[in-house]
């Protein structure tokens, strides 16, 4: 996730791609839950998991290279038998880092 988030911004000439952390988690008992065992933080989300139907998952960009500051984009993701249905209902494009 974090490659293809880098690729993006580089491919589109958004300045300082490097400045990307981009973090999937699951959404589920706690608010940021690693699809994991516990324990569910540190080196184990490190390891990847595997994303099964019926998941949720939140997609996470951090961005520090934006010229007006920092900016956070998040995604929930259904993830069902034919792919991804997004929850958000607004254009990406609105959102995209500027």
């Amino acid at each position: 996730v974090q490659q293809a988030g880098y690729d993006y911004l580089r491919e589109h000439g958004i300045p300082a791609p490097e400045k990307l952390i981009a973090v999937v988690h699951g959404i589920g008992h706690m608010p940021v839950e690693m699809p994991v065992g516990f324990p569910s933080y540190g080196l184990a989300g490190f390891e990847g998991f595997t994303i099964e139907k019926d998941m949720v998952l939140s997609c996470d960009y951090l961005y520090f290279g934006a010229r007006h500051g920092p900016c956070h984009m998040e995604n929930v993701y259904i993830v069902t038998a034919n792919g991804a249905e997004s929850t958000y209902s607004a254009p990406l494009e609105l959102i995209t880092p500027q």
